[in-house]
């Protein structure tokens, strides 16, 4: 519509709620804004009363200590008459604090307040003037874990490392840790004189001090956000390369190092091709790559990236898996040198922003450096991780206003993630690789090393591009919460054309009433689609910016694929007839998951039936997709719980041993060298399917002699594969196995085998001898999910409610245990088991979704399984 294609990019600030902050205080009016005094504690963001410009930061950190100390000198901006600063500090005793302006020194109380305690408030008797000062602030502090600045052990050495994202920075060191303010930094770091010192800088000078300790200076940096400063001390040690001209080490503890080689020898190749398609150098002096022991994933800090060791150190004899993983963790980390540390979001409420750019791009740099590593690109896979926070109605959006630090931490999920990697792999696939590059590169232009909000984005791009549908695409994917469904039909007459139509997916779990308010809900939504032609296909692209648009066509097609490429973040749904017309052995491996996705859906909202949905989905059982076999797989669960009685159960397992059990024994039960990496990845839960729900004795004879081989010499299997080992074995197992792998439980020395073994021991199927591992316990994190598949047999969940108290466990444990229920007769068991009806709330929400979708598929059920 006209309408929509004249709309302004500033509809996408006032829909997403505000141009770049987002707290209680900024969303007054500027009349009440002014009448605020500046001297009293800040709700929410810091104000604006001063600002920093420079840190000059020493840090003196021993790897053998508890705790640290620290100096800096900031320099600041005073832009009202004030006499009390507000910026950050938690968990530190600051031991001295000084203004200096103008030639005088006053000293400053510090202060803290109840309503927040990481409010530190530096006061003085004195007015200080409005312009340059500067802040001297001295202070002790306790090392963490993992967070702030932590000290973990390998092998009885301490090393110190630091994770600012996305508040801590002020466990650290006193700072306005907001990401809007990007200064310089210089730092120095005391550490013992046999220890190294790593920051974001390069290392211009090491001197010995009095004390008989080092002082290792580092460079400025260039201008950076507090969460982005990082630093690390100890007896590391490191080799060296280089990265498209650029300097780069491995740093890891002792005898570690080299393990990280194919990292630095993949990185050059990665590097470069950013450079290239970004149209700009990587804007940082050096790459240090540092492995921390235990940690979750890895983090940005420009010239000192912090990487999970088990990701960085994956060492020659590594699975294609695990470097596949390395690469893509690499690639996402290297992308956001500028997305995120050149650029920066203004705030978290656009973090999305620096997210969405490094995992949209990691998967384009994997793919082009090491193409036999991405034989199925990571984007499809990430994209519908995001489904099942976007199918139902109480979903992020991908801008979510932030009034608190809560919010902030829930900012970093799927939905910002994926769905903003789904959304610009979206757009790359209406604008086309040559005009989304023009728009990426115009992007950072405008950014130029500063904050950025989404604004700067859409103008940036529509200028770029000429395009003048971005701002109503952006406003509509991230304003809103949902995933579209575009339904495409085929008319064939005079004139044949494709009718596209929108609506917002929802399955049946949705209540009625409910659905009734979201259908209407509509996307500004680019639409890429493939039709037959005489000589192949044809790609046509439209826009739906309305509920239904119709496209014309050249001829009348035999099939239409409506996702082309499946670039599209959006279901779609087809008659059965159109859905069994697609040439499935002609399409891309990402197609081929999309259509996966799109049946499993119209199967979960009642558009197709379960007989219609297994048969379009019987095809995909020779898939070469890791990614494609788990969507079979998930339906397949969820039809067990749901709609298969015991009536059908025999004739479920037959199906299910008449479509995978030529897989398994054509793949077994054990690797073999060599094998396609997907093999690797799908076996684990292909045989656990095949042992549970598809009672394949050949399969648990197989892996029951793999298990008693490895409990009698333990041997390095990897993770995924000796846990569906373990737990295939324990499906029958009873007190004879229970013991065997207690004793093995005991005897390893080995923690990961440890956690394994005990989530093992709670799949036992066996009532008595269950209960009894409940009883002797202890319990991983990774009990629940392996105890809701048990307890959908009524005798295995009255022995383990019946060992369990309701109020040892979180909301988390209980929603994920009862997850799998779908009965009245759950329902009651789960009232008596909780018997506080609040809680029981919240857990039986899922179960009634679940007996929604059984209710209306039940009578399919029964004919698709009658034979």
């Amino acid at each position: 519509m006209q309408t929509a294609l004249r709309i302004g990019v500033a509809i996408v600030l006032a829909s997403c709620g505000g141009v770049a902050s987002h707290q209680t205080r900024t969303q007054v009016s500027d009349r009440e804004e002014a009448a605020i005094d500046p001297n009293l504690a800040p709700e929410g963001r810091l104000g604006q009363a001063s600002t920093p410009s420079a840190y000059r930061l020493r840090l003196s950190l021993d790897a053998s200590s508890g705790n640290f100390l620290g100096e800096t000198t900031i320099d600041i901006t005073v832009h009202q008459p004030v006499h009390t600063l507000w910026l950050h500090s938690k968990e530190l005793q600051i031991s001295s604090a000084q203004l200096e302006q103008n030639g005088a020194f006053y000293d400053l109380k510090s202060t803290t307040t109840e309503v927040d305690t990481e409010l530190l408030g530096l006061a003085s008797n004195h007015e200080f003037a409005v312009g340059p000062a500067q802040l001297h602030l001295r202070w002790r502090g306790n090392l963490g874990s993992i967070q702030g600045l932590f000290r973990q052990s390998e092998e009885g050495v301490g090393y110190i490392y630091s994770d600012f994202e996305a508040t801590d920075a002020r466990a650290a060191f006193p700072c306005y840790d907001d990401p809007r303010f990007k200064t310089p930094w210089t730092i120095s770091i005391e550490v013992p004189k046999e220890h190294r010192a790593f920051s974001n800088a390069p290392e211009t000078r090491r001197t010995r001090l009095d004390n008989g300790n080092d002082l290792v200076r580092f460079a400025p940096t260039r201008a950076l956000p507090s969460y982005l400063v990082a630093v690390a001390a100890g007896p590391f040690e490191s080799i060296s390369g280089t990265a498209s001209n650029t300097p780069l080490r491995i740093i890891a503890p002792k005898g570690q190092a080299e393990a990280g080689r194919f990292v630095l020898e993949s990185t050059g190749t990665m590097l470069r091709y950013l450079e290239e398609y970004l149209g700009m150098p990587m804007p940082f002096p050096k790459l240090d790559f540092i492995a921390v022991p235990r940690f979750g994933g890895a983090m940005e800090n420009p010239g000192l990236i912090t990487f999970s060791s088990s990701i960085l150190l994956v060492g020659d004899d590594a699975s294609e898996q695990a470097k596949r993983r390395a690469l893509g963790v690499a690639a996402h980390e290297l992308a956001h040198l500028w997305f995120g540390d050149f650029i920066t979001p203004d705030y978290w409420n656009d973090l999305w922003l620096n997210e969405a750019f490094a995992t949209w791009l990691s998967d384009k740099t994997v793919a082009h450096a090491q193409p036999n590593r991405a034989t199925e690109v990571l984007d499809i896979a990430d994209k519908t991780t995001a489904y099942g926070i976007d199918h139902g109605l109480g979903g992020r959006r991908v801008r979510e206003p932030i009034q608190n630090r809560e919010d902030i931490r829930a900012a970093f999920d799927k939905i910002t993630y994926r769905k903003g990697g789904a959304l610009l792999t979206m757009l790359e696939g209406w604008l086309g690789p040559k005009r989304m590059q023009q728009a990426v590169r115009g992007y950072l232009q405008a950014g130029s090393g500063g904050t950025v909000v989404a604004e700067t984005l859409v103008r940036s791009m529509t200028k770029a591009t000429g395009e003048p549908g971005l701002a109503p695409f952006f406003q509509s994917f991230l304003s809103q919460t949902g995933i579209p469904q575009v339904h495409a039909s085929v008319q064939c007459n005079d004139k044949p054309q494709v009718t596209l139509r929108q609506s917002r997916y929802l399955p049946l779990e949705v209540r009625p009433e409910q659905r009734a308010n979201d259908r209407s809900r509509a996307w500004y939504l680019p639409v890429c689609f493939r039709v037959a032609t005489s000589s192949g296909s044809t790609r046509q692209c439209a826009i739906l910016d309305a509920p239904e648009v119709v496209v014309p066509l050249s001829s009348c097609p035999a099939w239409l694929q409506p996702n082309d490429g499946d670039t599209g973040y959006y279901h779609y749904l087809l008659s059965t007839k159109a859905f069994s017309a697609l040439p499935l052995k002609t399409l891309s491996p990402r197609e081929t998951l999309g259509f996966a996705h799109s049946v499993a859906a119209a199967l979960h909202a009642g558009q197709l039936d379960v007989t219609e949905a297994l048969q379009l989905l019987k095809p995909l059982r020779l898939a070469t997709s890791e990614h494609v076999h788990q969507v079979v797989f998930d339906t397949l669960y969820m039809l067990s719980r749901s709609v298969v009685s015991d009536v059908e159960r025999p004739a479920f397992a037959a199906m299910i041993r008449d479509w995978y059990g030529p897989l398994a024994q054509r793949i077994g039960v054990a690797p073999a060298t060599p094998e396609a990496p997907w093999i690797a990845t799908t076996r684990p839960a292909l045989l656990l399917l095949l042992a549970d729900l598809g009672q394949s004795q050949p399969v648990i004879a197989a892996v029951n002699a793999q298990v008693t081989t490895w409990l009698d010499t333990p041997s390095d299997v990897e993770f995924a594969l000796l846990d569906s080992w373990l737990r295939v074995a324990a499906l029958h197992g009873k007190e004879p196995l229970v013991e065997r792998y207690r004793r093995a439980t005991r005897k390893t020395k080995e923690s990961v085998h440890r956690v394994l073994l005990f989530g093992a021991l709670h799949g036992v199927r066996d009532p008595h001898a269950l209960a009894a591992v409940l009883r002797r316990g202890p319990r991983p994190p990774t009990v629940w999910g392996i105890l809701s598949d048990a307890i959908l047999d009524p005798a295995l969940r009255s022995a383990v409610l019946g060992e369990l108290d309701a109020s040892d466990m979180s909301d988390e444990e209980a929603s994920e245990l009862f997850s799998s229920l779908c009965s009245e007769e759950a329902i009651t068991d789960v009232r008596r088991f909780f018997g506080d009806a609040m809680r029981a709330k919240t857990v039986l929400t899922p179960i009634r979704g679940c007996m929604a979708f059984a209710k209306e598929q039940h009578k399919s059920a029964k004919t698709a399984f009658k034979n």
